[in-house]
């Protein structure tokens, strides 16, 4: 196989992906926003990823790679990570993709992790241990382009769109765990 077709591990830290960056940004400040206005004491109890609020293009340290976008305190306790991802191409109902390295880092933390995936049409969530039961259906898709243009193959792991559920879902999961 030609390193063309390989998938490319680093594409989303490469140039070409600074055109996302902004978008992924807002993605991330629109969940900040609606956080806040479903729990107000949770304005000053969230961090935010390496990257997550700004619509800067950053080169991301290796060792801060996978670095969830929000991070919810409660009581001086940490009480869950959110990923922030989705595509603006891929319309729902359909497989949801989420990348290996987030996964990754998602089981290598104690506290649970959301995936919030937003889609041009609807917002789906699921936990950590839902994407773990899939973390095998790995497939190599092409949505992305580099900056000649040429198509960009990418791993992620595959799950069922009956996997997830729609966001209220995670602001019930929250509002359990801050009362």
């Amino acid at each position: 196989m030609s390193e063309w077709f390989e998938p490319d591990p680093e594409f989303w830290k490469k140039l070409s992906y600074s055109t996302l960056w902004k978008r992924h940004w807002e993605k991330v400040e629109a969940l900040r926003e609606k956080l806040i206005k479903r729990f107000p004491k949770l304005e000053n109890a969230m961090r935010f990823g390496l990257g997550a609020i700004t619509d800067k293009w950053l080169k991301i340290p290796p060792d801060e790679k996978g670095e969830p976008d929000i991070m919810i305190y409660c009581e001086y306790k940490l009480l869950c990570y959110i990923e922030v991802s989705g595509s603006d191409k891929v319309r729902m109902p359909n497989s949801i993709w989420i990348r290996p390295d987030k996964l990754e880092h998602a089981k290598s933390k104690e506290e649970e992790t959301w995936f919030y995936m937003v889609y041009p049409n609807e917002i789906r969530v699921l936990k950590k241990g839902q994407a773990e039961r899939y973390e095998n259906s790995i497939i190599t898709v092409t949505i992305k382009k580099n900056e000649h243009g040429r198509r960009v193959p990418e791993q992620y792991i595959e799950l069922p769109y009956d996997e997830s559920s729609d966001e209220e879902e995670i602001f019930e999961w929250i509002e359990q765990q801050i009362t």
